[in-house]
């Protein structure tokens, strides 16, 4: 009997203590919280996504821009048989905050009705001041909302909030893909109240988290300004860019237009605007595509810098005829006279020479045959079964990037191998997950394909590449006279409403990294279907070097000759 005495007498201490410690927590550490939830007079609603962590955009300086946060507010809420005098009721109101009239009457009306909402987002000083004037029937009620304090900026890399049944939830973007990150996981669960006694004694492992991104605010401003003046330019459809570190793969921008603000996601004009086209969408990019075949036919020892080939203006493939995009011949030219004057003709001998085998081995190598597996939902697998067929024909439009579609993600990350030494890396948007007080609980490092070029090959189509940009003299100075900057643009026909190939629908294409002896920059730029002009060269050379000198001052980088 002594012993269970004692038993029980040691169980009501450790109770008694942990009962003292949790009402520290309620009195002390938590009273802000329990204050704030004692302003509503008969309701205080506390949001589900009150508990949702923040996600920031990242400076080069490391300096935190938040991205999506959490804003609190108050409701202004009626029981309408509980009003008496109306109009007095309204004057009283809206000489603190002005509501709108007809809403106020229309719900003062429903008298059967316990509970009607009057207005939204107020701030904390003015539910005071209505509150204060305790008149009977108005309830102040507390509520959150999910903020993005940019706008559009970025949205379809953040993605938004919305309701999926009964409470709120990432649906795209970021903001769903890490949904467990960033909501406390016991949210939506009952707490055993003898459980809750104990809440904050140890490690809260199910605490809610902020992520953190490597989308550089500047950097992401300068590129959808880019993108909206040449979508408006040109009305194009639709206009996308990206611009990562090629050595990493961090992605430091990404955007597409036209965009959305998911601060009024209601405001969009259908669905589709919320899906990210850089993951969720394959295209035929064109001729863009040529500098990856000509590497690879380099890397064989397939070609070198000497080959030459006389061009007619057309080759025979089998019973096909594939024609420049002129259709004019430049009789003998050489390799970086094929990649600078974007000869088909000249493409096709190349991948004859390259050979079917190793042109479906380097495709594989640089990623265009696989997903990333992208730190984004909703990515979509490339679409180059073609390349699994014996057919030269398919080889031979595969060659100047048509016939085969990928996704601009997997795209950028073939260029990022030409960029860093022949390796492919990896495009990701996460730099670390991070607790509420900053303590970093996972960092995401970057990661790279298996190599697929020699280093000397990457080097040796970098210096084709820049000799492609000093090509495009302006008034007979070099684009870039500072820097050197490796570029290829792709112009490539868009499949047409009755599904064959339109002569009036192209999708226009430019990639760049700089400086081409050391990238630190490759910016990727893609036009769907812009009007009134035929080549990408025309609609996209002058804003992405317009960009690359934007990058040039903003990354201090310093001239290579």
């Amino acid at each position: 009997m002594n012993n269970r005495i004692r038993i029980l007498s040691v169980f009501m201490i450790i109770l008694f203590v942990a009962i003292i410690i949790r009402l520290f927590y309620i009195q002390v550490i938590d009273s802000a919280y329990y204050k704030e939830l004692g302003i509503g007079q008969y309701i205080a609603t506390h949001s589900e996504n009150e508990q949702r962590g923040s996600i920031y955009f990242s400076r080069q300086d490391g300096t935190l821009i938040s991205a999506a946060t959490m804003s609190n507010g108050y409701i202004l809420a009626i029981t309408p048989k509980l009003i008496k005098e109306t109009d007095l009721v309204y004057k009283k109101i809206s000489d603190i905050y002005p509501i709108d009239h007809d809403i106020f009457y229309e719900k003062v009306l429903k008298k059967d009705d316990p509970y009607e909402e009057i207005a939204h987002r107020i701030p904390k000083d003015i539910a005071l001041k209505i509150q204060d004037l305790k008149i009977s029937g108005i309830t102040i009620a507390r509520e959150s909302w999910r903020n993005y304090p940019g706008g559009s900026r970025a949205a379809h890399v953040l993605g938004l909030v919305a309701y999926s049944g009964e409470y709120e939830e990432g649906v795209y973007g970021l903001e769903r893909l890490f949904e467990k990150e960033l909501v406390n996981s016991n949210e939506h669960t009952s707490v055993n109240p003898f459980a809750a006694v104990f809440r904050n004694l140890g490690n809260d492992t199910n605490s809610r988290h902020d992520i953190v991104t490597t989308i550089e605010p500047e950097i992401q401003i300068a590129l959808e300004k880019t993108i909206s003046d040449v979508q408006v330019m040109y009305e194009s459809e639709g206009v996308g860019g990206i611009v990562i570190n090629p050595k990493t793969g961090e992605i430091l921008a990404m955007a597409y237009t036209p965009s959305f603000d998911p601060n009024f996601p209601s405001q969009a004009t259908e669905e589709s605007v919320f899906l990210n086209p850089a993951v969720s969408k394959v295209y035929e990019f064109g001729s863009i595509i040529k500098p990856l075949v000509v590497s690879a036919a380099l890397d064989t020892d397939s070609i070198n810098q000497e080959t030459k080939f006389n061009d007619e203006g057309f080759i025979k493939v089998g019973v096909e005829t594939i024609h420049n995009f002129d259709n004019k011949g430049r009789g003998v030219v050489t390799i970086k006279e094929i990649l600078g004057q974007s000869l088909n003709t000249g493409m096709v001998m190349i991948m004859q020479k390259l050979g079917q085998k190793n042109m479906r081995l380097y495709f594989k190598k640089f990623g265009l045959r696989d997903k990333i597996g992208i730190d984004l939902p909703s990515e979509i697998n490339s679409l180059t079964s073609n390349l699994d067929s014996n057919r030269e024909i398919e080889f031979a439009a595969a060659s100047f990037g048509q016939g085969f579609a990928v996704t601009p993600v997997q795209v950028v990350r073939a260029f990022s191998s030409l960029a860093n030494g022949g390796v492919p890396a990896n495009p990701h948007v996460v730099k670390e997950i991070r607790t509420q007080d900053g303590v970093i609980i996972k960092s995401f490092e970057p990661t790279f394909l298996d190599s697929a070029l020699k280093p000397e090959t990457a080097k040796e189509i970098s210096i084709v590449l820049t000799h492609v940009v000093d090509m495009s003299l302006q008034n007979g100075t070099l684009a870039f006279p500072h820097h050197s900057v490796a570029a290829k643009t792709g112009t490539a026909q868009m499949v047409g409403p009755d599904g064959k190939y339109s002569d009036d629908r192209y999708l226009h294409s430019m990639f760049a990294y700089i400086p081409a002896s050391d990238p630190k920059y490759l910016v990727f730029l893609y036009n769907v279907y812009p009007k009134g002009v035929e080549y990408a060269s025309a609609s996209l050379s002058k804003p992405l070097f317009s960009y690359l000198q934007f990058l040039i001052s903003y990354g201090t980088i310093k001239p290579d000759r």
